[in-house]
């Protein structure tokens, strides 16, 4: 490898390290918020969704750019996926939004991982076996009623309510299904945003049924129906993820023993 790449990858390596890091202490500050307030303060329940948002969605995607990340796309596609989430979700439903250092800190980062990244043209593509027939469908069909919520939350936010973290709800609930259609994606590293979005879509659903007398909160079918839609985008993305691994490709060769162990890691 030329000094070149390995200054542009190790530069990749601490950014993302950096932003791992940082991401998982406001993690941490959400869950003790959390824990602070009041058991019958509304903070709970924001605060709950809010704390996946950022340890899998930001801090989990940061942290697998770190190591081997050009074998990972899947994470960077993730946080680009997290990006537009925190704009819609946090910008564009709440335009009286001032937090200019949060919204544009994410953004500086994204850019800065995707300038760096060593195969940018791989963040624009599905992975080798194409993009999954199964798990699109299911994330675009819950993207409607998730969307819906977004909005009715975000009302919460600029209303007289004005609960600290119900931005935070808005943003979790837009981004869950950015995160799911990059893993229908299929690429490299699957796990990680199936995963994601399905922890972040299930959070709602828990903390909807917590503390189902928050004016946020889902009526308790929606929130079970949520639950169990996160389960069930999981079920299948396991499924597709071990079956586009066994799947070749047209005009592939018979896998190496590396390339095996890269799809084992997917």
């Amino acid at each position: 490898m030329s000094k070149p790449g390995r200054v542009r990858r190790g530069a990749l390596t601490v950014l993302a390290a950096i932003a791992a890091l940082l991401t998982a202490l406001l993690t941490v500050g959400a869950f003790e918020k959390m824990l602070a307030a009041d058991s019958s303060s509304g903070d709970r329940f924001a605060a709950l969704p809010h704390a996946p948002w950022l340890a899998l969605g930001w801090s989990a995607a940061f942290l697998a750019l770190v190591w081997r990340a050009q074998h990972h796309p899947a994470g960077l596609q993730q946080v680009l996926a997290m990006l537009v989430g925190l704009y819609v979700g946090g910008t564009l439903l709440a335009p009286g939004e001032d937090d200019w250092v949060f919204v544009i800190g994410f953004g500086v980062v994204a850019a800065g991982l995707v300038a760096l990244y060593p195969d940018r043209r791989s963040l624009l593509r599905a992975g080798p076996a194409g993009p999954s027939p199964l798990m699109l469908p299911f994330v675009l069909l819950a993207a409607v009623p998730l969307t819906i919520y977004a909005f009715d939350v975000m009302d919460l936010y600029v209303g007289p309510t004005q609960g600290p973290f119900y931005l935070g709800v808005a943003a979790t609930a837009t981004s869950a299904p950015l995160v799911g259609l990059v893993a229908g994606l299929r690429s490299a590293g699957m796990r990680l945003p199936t995963w994601s979005a399905g922890v972040m879509a299930a959070s709602l659903g828990i903390a909807s049924l917590l503390w189902a007398s928050d004016p946020g909160a889902m009526p308790m079918w929606a929130a079970l129906l949520t639950l169990a839609g996160s389960a069930g985008f999981v079920a299948l993305g396991e499924w597709e993820r071990a079956r586009a691994s066994r799947t070749p490709t047209p005009g592939s060769v018979p896998a190496s023993d590396a390339d095996r162990q890269v799809a084992a890691e997917r």
